[in-house]
């Protein structure tokens, strides 16, 4: 049975165990970590009103080679729409119009955005063929299975096809008509009320809208067609086919008399070789084929040389220089 401690030896024993633990921890002035600790405690609890600044990882931009193939819309965005929508401002010495600024709408990149997003579906069909191994009827799943509720690719190959032939429409007439009607320019004072209007509350810094297309030196200040009447178009026709002529005939003509007045060698050999040129850089510049670049720019050569050669017989003698 142990023996019980009387209480001056029980006090002993409290003083010693007191002073040993008084030895085992160091100060509280001394100690290295104090300040840190009671600043972190403090920390720890923020007082009322403090605001919390949390950093969290940025999402990452998306790849040109990210694309999720059951929904290019925003691939084909990202790729494609920082050509839709641009800025323009008016020429550098126009005054009046100084610090104005408008948007640029091509139309034609829509078209582009349209067909890109034909191609993808129709190579996600031939995926789905071939990992299923189905015929070319209908439609297929991603499970391989005809959907009712999916464009069939025959649809979308006539889509895809149509939508070639529309841009190659736009492109022509972008060549042939004076205004491009598949361009929106703040140019015009009707397509810059529209476009102001749509477009006012866009940001064109957030927007990434930095790169200005030209400078506008025609600011209009009343309103113009778009599209001309037909009473228009066909006194334009008229007109067209007037400077056509006038046109043709100078330049059978222009030399002609050239080389009536100016006789000599040297006078039919280069009147022949500027006339010539001059007039085949002018077909390169209407006519889209290069057949009928050539054979135009051929028949006016040949035209020339039988008058040089008339003029020589005519006169009983070669040119003299």
């Amino acid at each position: 049975m142990p023996r019980q401690l009387s209480d001056e030896e029980s006090g002993s024993v409290r003083s010693s165990l007191s002073g040993r633990s008084n030895l085992s921890s160091p100060p509280p002035s001394t100690h290295p970590n104090r300040s840190i600790q009671a600043a972190a405690s403090r920390d720890d609890t923020p007082a009322t009103g403090t605001r919390h600044i949390t950093f969290e990882p940025t999402q990452p931009r998306q790849r040109e080679d990210d694309l999720d193939i059951d929904n290019p819309d925003k691939w084909v965005w990202n790729t494609y729409g920082q050509y839709l929508v641009t800025k323009v401002t008016p020429w550098a010495f126009n005054r009046k119009d100084g610090g104005k600024t408008s948007f640029e709408v091509n139309l034609a990149e829509v078209q582009r955005m349209y067909l890109v997003q034909l191609r993808i579906k129709l190579a996600h069909h031939i995926s789905r063929w071939e990992k299923s191994g189905g015929g070319l009827t209908g439609s297929l799943s991603s499970k391989g299975k005809i959907d009712a509720n999916e464009g069939s690719w025959e649809e979308d190959l006539h889509r895809y096809v149509q939508g070639l032939q529309d841009y190659d429409y736009m492109d022509k007439c972008s060549q042939t008509s004076r205004i491009d009607p598949f361009r929106m320019s703040g140019e015009s004072k009707l397509d810059r009320i529209i476009l102001d209007t749509s477009l006012g509350n866009l940001n064109a810094e957030e927007r990434g809208l930095t790169m200005k297309t030209r400078d506008v030196r025609r600011w209009d200040k009343n309103m113009r067609a778009i599209i001309p009447s037909r009473t228009d178009n066909r006194y334009k026709r008229l007109f067209s086919r007037v400077v056509v002529s006038a046109v043709g005939a100078g330049f059978l003509i222009g030399p002609m008399w050239l080389m009536m007045l100016k006789t000599g060698l040297y006078v039919a050999l280069i009147s022949t070789s500027a006339f010539v040129a001059v007039f085949g850089v002018m077909m390169a510049c209407v006519l889209d084929e290069h057949i009928h670049v050539l054979s135009s720019t051929a028949a006016y050569a040949a035209v020339l040389v039988v008058f040089v050669g008339l003029r020589g017989e005519a006169s009983g003698e070669a040119p003299t220089p």
